[in-house]
């Protein structure tokens, strides 16, 4: 029988997706089975509206406070234009490709203060963006509407702006991908990319974005399901210790969260056993693991990080230091109950 205490610990390691706008018993058996650290919101969540998001994140909350103590990372994909979560009566968002062109820095930070009050509004405290990826090929379109462009001081500072203005409402924003996939031809959904740039390229380009808003205090970085050979020859970013570890927290001095993006992306099942990958994952410096769709796949996950950590393959000391990461950037977020205390901006009678 497996250790309650194991379960727990190699639990949190977890962000997962769950079904439907209402918090269903299949959604409490996960809750309570696994003890995430965080969930992510898709539109199978969102299409009632914001009071029924806000709702479903409460009683979501509720549930892991009572199993847990603790509350929950909330977390979506609200970057705008093709890759938004959210319908009005929450802003719309241009893509950032679009921010770059037509925007000011002051404005896209006052774009993001106002999206980070909604976000709040509705518990939301965690925000996958903004995107720092470079779109420098014209021939790699696969990123290019989601990106801020090839530019990297531009991207380095609207990237800061977008963090700033979530803070302003105490919503961590998480920087993506590391090591950097604007011009990839392969989509990581369906198969694995591989990046041939050499060291000094994604130094002096494709990391500046990324060393930007580190200083300027990122709560969080998403890892890419991507080959850099340069870096790396063997292993993925999302599982290199050299490219987490070594360029990520050495390097470039991160020292919060590192994401996972999602392990049920083609560029992962469609090489590795999930299971393996979770732990090489962890092994390799990351603290939260996407596990967004299958709650099959997400019970396999837990299972091979417990079972790595009964029998010390993964040490005590690596979980205890991906916790006291997760604590602190929820002691960063709004209160749990403020969202409860503020008028919800869809009542005010001028929604934005």
């Amino acid at each position: 029988m497996t250790d309650r205490s194991f379960l727990d610990v190699t639990g949190r390691l977890l962000m997962i997706g769950l079904e439907g706008t209402e918090v269903s018993a299949a959604a409490r058996r996960l809750l309570d089975e696994l003890a995430p650290g965080g969930i992510i919101l898709f539109r199978r969540n969102t299409g009632q509206g914001p009071a029924q998001l806000a709702n479903f994140i409460e009683e979501c909350q509720e549930a892991a406070v009572k199993r847990t103590g603790r509350p929950l990372l909330v977390a979506i994909d609200q970057e705008g234009g093709p890759v938004t979560r959210l319908d009005p009566p929450f802003s719309v968002l241009p893509g950032q490709q679009e921010m770059a062109r037509t925007l000011s820095r002051e404005q896209v930070r006052a774009l993001a203060a106002q999206s980070g009050l909604e976000l709040a509004a509705v518990g939301i405290n965690l925000n996958l963006s903004p995107v720092l990826d470079l779109a420098t090929d014209p021939a790699a379109r696969f990123m290019a509407e989601r990106s801020f462009g090839p530019d990297e001081s531009l991207a380095a500072e609207l990237g800061a702006a977008w963090m700033e203005g979530h803070a302003d409402h105490r919503v961590l924003t998480c920087a993506k991908h590391f090591p950097g996939i604007g011009d990839v031809t392969l989509d990581p959904h369906q198969d694995l990319p591989v990046v041939s740039y050499d060291l000094d390229r994604l130094r002096s380009r494709e990391w500046v974005p990324f060393a930007h808003v580190i200083r300027q205090g990122m709560a969080a970085v998403m890892t890419a399901h991507v080959v850099f050979p340069a870096l790396d020859p063997d292993c993925p970013g999302t599982f290199s210790p050299r490219i987490l570890t070594g360029r990520l927290r050495r390097e470039l001095g991160f020292g919060g969260l590192i994401l996972t993006d999602d392990l049920e992306m083609g560029a992962v099942v469609r090489h590795q056993h999930l299971g393996s990958a979770a732990v090489q994952a962890v092994l390799a410096g990351a603290d939260l693991l996407l596990v967004c769709h299958r709650p099959d796949r997400m019970f396999e996950v837990r299972e091979a990080l417990c079972r790595a950590a009964e029998t010390g393959r993964i040490p005590r000391e690596r979980l205890e230091a991906s916790a006291a990461r997760l604590d602190q950037a929820l002691g960063r977020c709004f209160p749990l109950q403020a969202a409860r205390r503020q008028t919800p901006f869809w009542e005010k009678g001028n929604p934005p």
